[in-house]
């Protein structure tokens, strides 16, 4: 194995251990004797599939709390990415959500 593909599997590991954590990655890196410099470096290229172009969204499984809306019903979802702020009600179409997702985070929908 390259040493290259060596400290891209040791970025990989860290990146996915940190964004499990829960904690900012400046206070994750400090924890972790980590350049908070070198692991937003390998963040950013480890979005990005070497030609620059973003990685396909992932879906991760959400557990919320159930709020509830003024009928005691579970209210929908508030999603923000970057400045877009996506305001999901609860019987939404899932193709649907796929798609504006997509659009917010690659500019298309396939």
């Amino acid at each position: 194995m390259s040493r290259h593909q060596q400290r891209r599997d040791f970025w990989e590991r860290q990146i996915a251990e940190w964004s499990q954590s829960g904690q900012p990655a400046s206070t994750w890196c400090a924890e972790r004797g980590l350049s908070p410099g070198r692991f937003y470096l390998w963040r950013r290229r480890l979005r990005s599939d070497g030609d620059g172009s973003p990685k396909p969204l992932t879906f991760r499984p959400l557990l919320p709390e159930r709020p509830t809306g003024t009928s005691g019903q579970p209210s929908g979802l508030e999603i923000r990415i970057g400045t877009a702020r996506v305001m999901v009600p609860r019987d939404a179409d899932p193709a649907t959500l796929r798609c504006v997702l997509q659009v917010l985070g690659e500019g298309w929908c396939g």
